[in-house]
């Protein structure tokens, strides 16, 4: 359920990204004139939204099989969508929101997850939020 709440989300999301590209004239941006993708508030209202999802989920005593899904799905959706690059970047950040419900997952599934998001992402060309997970991940699949 709450899966579902998420996808529609980072779908709504990607939308209005998608919008405001098309929308976007071509001086939009140069010398200070027009908007820029970045400045909307849709970014910001994204990862309120996912926040309050995240918070929403770690209340309900989700299991280690739910939990995996829906990190799964929130860390693989940046890679399928590198050309757009607002969306990229910052479903890239708000990883970090998932830092409180990684600590709900067994061991097993914690080594998993990781060995995909390093395949992903290999550590040579991790952010810091990335580098996160991947500490995180590590420590709860000892």
């Amino acid at each position: 359920m709450m899966l579902e709440e998420v996808k529609e989300l980072y779908s709504s999301y990607t939308d209005k990204v998608m919008q405001l590209k098309l929308n976007k004239k071509l001086t939009d941006g140069i010398f200070g004139m027009g908007t820029r993708i970045s400045d909307d508030p849709c970014h910001e209202d994204f990862a309120k939204a996912l926040e309050d999802l995240l918070k929403r989920f770690e209340e309900s005593s989700p299991d280690s099989d739910e939990v995996r899904e829906l990190l799964e799905y929130i860390y693989l959706y940046p890679y399928g969508h590198k050309d757009i690059v607002s969306v990229y970047w910052m479903t890239t950040a708000v990883h970090s929101l998932t830092l409180d419900i990684i600590k709900l997952l067994d061991a097993k599934s914690a080594s998993e997850l990781r060995k995909q998001y390093i395949t992903l992402c290999p550590k040579l060309k991790q952010l810091p939020v990335q580098k996160k997970i991947c500490r995180a991940l590590a420590e709860i699949s000892k």
